[in-house]
């Protein structure tokens, strides 16, 4: 039977498998070193820099802060991260690498390059280049239509 399915709904269910291939390939690889998914974002982040506040850290790598919370608590207990009240405000935690996840740098770094050769496997320099400046266009066009209009919502609700 034959689907009446527009080129823009076609288009977003390639993205959606690519999303999902992505995605499980992603953590597949992170398993090997000890990472779930999500955690790459918030070590990047610390990489960059140390002594963020969970609510800067949440804004950052685009998650709630329930969400940023309950990773921070997975990431300490695996010896990657440690939390430290600010110095002027209690109330507020920050966030440093232990020297673990300082090591790791490499290792998370190996992977998204492995990740991004698998993905990108046969393509020419400017393919690559179109790849990339689609994929911004795409991002662009779903913050302009309030793509992370939600996401700021419930990070600033949840703090």
């Amino acid at each position: 039977m034959e689907t009446d399915r527009s080129e823009a709904a076609e288009i977003s269910l390639r993205v959606h498998r690519l999303c999902r291939l992505h995605y499980g390939q992603a953590q597949a690889l992170l398993e090997v070193i000890g990472l779930y998914r999500g955690q790459p974002p918030v070590l990047h982040a610390l990489w960059e820099q140390e002594g963020l506040s969970q609510s800067e850290l949440a804004a950052r790598v685009h998650v709630t802060a329930p969400t940023l919370s309950r990773m921070i608590q997975r990431m300490v207990k695996a010896g990657l991260l440690t939390t430290q009240d600010d110095p002027v405000d209690q109330r507020v935690s920050q966030v440093y690498l232990t020297d673990a996840g300082r090591a790791i740098r490499e290792p998370v770094v190996g992977t998204w390059r492995q990740l991004g050769s698998e993905l990108l496997a046969g393509f020419t320099p400017e393919e690559k280049a179109q790849v990339r400046h689609f994929l911004d266009r795409m991002a662009e066009n779903l913050e302009d239509a309030g793509g992370t209009r939600q996401l700021c919502k419930k990070s600033k609700g949840s703090e």
